[in-house]
């Protein structure tokens, strides 16, 4: 990709430069987090209205405040070296995985369902029909005896 020139237009620069401010990454640090994360809230708010083709609310995101991380004062450089913190690692945002879309159809049975739902109510049918009759026929003739 070509690099773009800035335009020696004026307002066009002014333009460009705001542009970069605005969107400008702002650091992770205990001060700003809440604000980061109220930054976080409109955003997120502004896609799923922009995703399902709603209005947008009354509040627009370039009315926020973007937070500026605070300046550290300039100290004077120490006598002996202070050891070196390791950076730590930056977070990357993982996109959800969309779940799918699951759409249920009403549909009528098949003639093999048919005829299978027929064979195994007939065969409930016989079972509980033997059982009956093996516990009333057989089991009454049988005599228990004692000594």
């Amino acid at each position: 990709m070509q690099e773009q020139i800035p335009s020696s237009n004026p307002a066009q620069v002014d333009e460009q430069q705001q542009y970069e401010q605005t969107y400008q990454e702002p650091t992770f640090n205990p001060d700003n987090l809440e604000a980061l994360k109220a930054r976080a809230r409109d955003l997120a708010m502004q896609q799923a209205i922009a995703s399902r083709g709603m209005q947008p609310p009354v509040k627009p995101m370039a009315a926020a405040p973007i937070p500026q991380p605070p300046q550290a004062p300039v100290r004077p450089q120490p006598t002996r070296p202070e050891p070196v913190q390791q950076p730590l690692p930056r977070q990357t945002y993982q996109q959800p995985v969309p779940e799918p879309n699951i759409v249920y159809l009403r549909r009528n049975l098949t003639i093999a369902e048919i005829l299978i739902i027929l064979a195994l109510s007939t065969g409930i049918l016989a079972g509980i029909q033997f059982t009956w009759g093996f516990t009333t026929d057989i089991l009454s003739r049988i005599e228990i005896r004692e000594k």
